[in-house]
């Protein structure tokens, strides 16, 4: 499914009250709904009266899986929620990872941030698919806005020109042609939210597979690792919503009781729309996709779930809910890498004036991101050694003056610090700067960071942001302004640490 222009299908909780944000994937749902209504318009009458409607739309012989985005030829799934992260990894472009699934390791202590991955033995590929915010305007009557009852609201899209790859399961060759030529009678859909402002537009093609498998199964010794490759609604044996596995197959495998000895567990809500009724469905509670559950291979072997993997488990697997992976990871530590798209998304030209809207906005949210990651950065440093809060508020109001003034003029600083009378300048190269296991004096700490001006050297180029085609640029300036804030953000550290120790 190639995305001629933005896609918006929302889920549950999609944002805030003005905005929308669209999941991160295309739901079988809404491939399966484009197609029932494709039928619908050659077939008159009651779909639930005609048996090729019901195999091919409403039983379990045909199958519409979820559309993850496409990494390097290949359909992605969910990161596992047991894979984890140096969290103090040089970049986050790449980082050794564990898997805990596999064997636990206190060195790794972060979640992987991106949903979607692929697994080539010891390396991991991982992916967030690109989005386009868009700023809409109603007004209570079509094509009429005044200024006195018009809405402002924001949709957070998928981006045009990404590739998402579904699957469609069938069990026979009839129905396989049938879905085919469904798609062949023209191989542009429109899915998801806003179409009459041109969201939605998709162009499909076909390919035939018929030793396709969803994840490849490696050979772990004595561990059965199940990992939801899309969200799972379970119930338990009174009809009730539950996150429980284990009693699930323990009800449906009857191999006696069935215990996982670890779980890595997601939750979420799912719904729905019913387009036939114009009516949303009835939320459920479900295990979401990523979720991984560990179960000693003599009590579960992996060849005891080979049918739930084919068939699914759970409601609604006409859908793409319940898909399963059994032994997909392999590798206790591996390297997570980004995935970079060979193309970056294509965008409609826009004006100047929305060009320089949107290159605004993008510069707005870099800021913010610069923000965070500065204030982390900082919590990693710490200043010991004997120095005075008298010193380090001289200093800081230097640097408040220089960041008030557009946070450029570092000869301002330079000159301050070379201009310390001893007294001051001994203090200053006692005190220490702690940010690895080799401490560096505050005096040559504060030198090299007025040289290299590189508090964001380890700022992810991925997380600078792009709105509609205009990405935000990581300009020297951002860089000085920053060096100069983490500075200060230090000593503010130092001198509340003084505070407290004189009270």
């Amino acid at each position: 499914l190639e995305l001629e222009t933005p896609v918006l299908i929302t889920g549950i909780g999609n944002g805030e009250e003005n905005s929308s944000l669209s999941l991160p994937y295309i739901p079988g749902s809404a491939l399966r709904g484009a197609l029932i209504a494709r039928y619908r318009a050659t077939h008159e009458g009651d779909l639930l009266q005609d048996k090729t409607a019901v195999r091919l739309f409403f039983s379990d012989e045909v199958s519409f899986l979820n559309a993850y985005p496409e990494i390097d030829k290949h359909r992605a799934l969910p990161v596992p929620a047991s894979w984890r992260r140096q969290k103090d990894a040089r970049t986050e472009d790449e980082s050794d990872a564990s898997d805990f699934a596999i064997a636990p390791n206190d060195d790794f202590d972060e979640g992987i941030k991106q949903p979607f991955c692929t697994i080539d033995g010891d390396q991991a590929y991982v992916y967030h698919p690109a989005q386009r915010l868009s700023t809409h305007i109603s007004g209570q009557e079509r094509g009429i806005v005044q200024q006195e009852n018009n809405t402002v609201f924001q949709y957070q899209a998928l981006a045009e020109g990404q590739v998402f790859i579904s699957a469609v399961l069938t069990e026979n060759e009839d129905d396989r042609n049938a879905i085919k030529n469904l798609i062949a009678q023209a191989p542009v859909f429109y899915l998801g939210r806003s179409r009459s402002a041109r969201y939605g537009r998709v162009h499909a093609s076909v390919q035939e597979d018929n030793e396709w498998a969803e994840a490849e199964q490696s050979e772990l010794e004595g561990k059965t690792i199940v990992t939801l490759l899309s969200d799972a609604i379970l119930r338990d044996a009174q009809g009730q919503p539950t996150y429980d596995l284990d009693a699930w197959l323990t009800e449906r495998l009857e191999k006696g009781a069935i215990k996982s000895e670890q779980r890595f567990v997601k939750s979420t809500l799912v719904g729905g729309f019913n387009r036939k009724w114009g009516l949303p469905l009835p939320q459920m509670p479900a295990l979401g996709m990523g979720s991984v559950f560990v179960y000693n291979s003599e009590h579960l072997s992996p060849q005891a779930m080979n049918d739930l993997v084919e068939r699914g488990i759970g409601e609604r697997r006409v859908e793409g809910f319940g898909r399963i992976a059994v032994n997909w990871q392999g590798e206790a530590e591996f390297q997570a890498k980004l995935y970079e798209p060979a193309s970056p998304p294509v965008f409609r030209t826009l004006s100047p004036s929305s060009r320089k809207t949107a290159k605004t906005m993008a510069e707005r949210i870099l800021r913010q991101r610069l923000d965070a990651y500065l204030s982390e950065k900082a919590n990693k440093h710490k200043i010991t050694g004997n120095i005075n809060n008298h010193q380090l508020a001289r200093l800081r109001n230097v640097l408040r003056d220089v960041l008030n003034a557009g946070g450029q003029d570092m000869e301002k600083v330079k000159e301050f610090l070379e201009n310390l009378k001893p007294t001051a300048q001994k203090q200053y190269q006692r005190a220490k700067v702690e940010i690895t296991k080799s401490p560096v004096r505050l005096n040559r700490w504060l030198d090299e960071r007025l040289k290299k001006k590189d508090s964001l050297s380890g700022f992810s180029s991925r997380r600078i942001p792009e709105i509609a085609g205009q990405k935000a640029d990581l300009t020297d300036a951002l860089k000085t302004e920053y060096t100069l804030r983490l500075i200060e953000a230090v000593i503010s550290k130092k001198m509340k640490e003084n505070r407290r120790e004189n009270q």
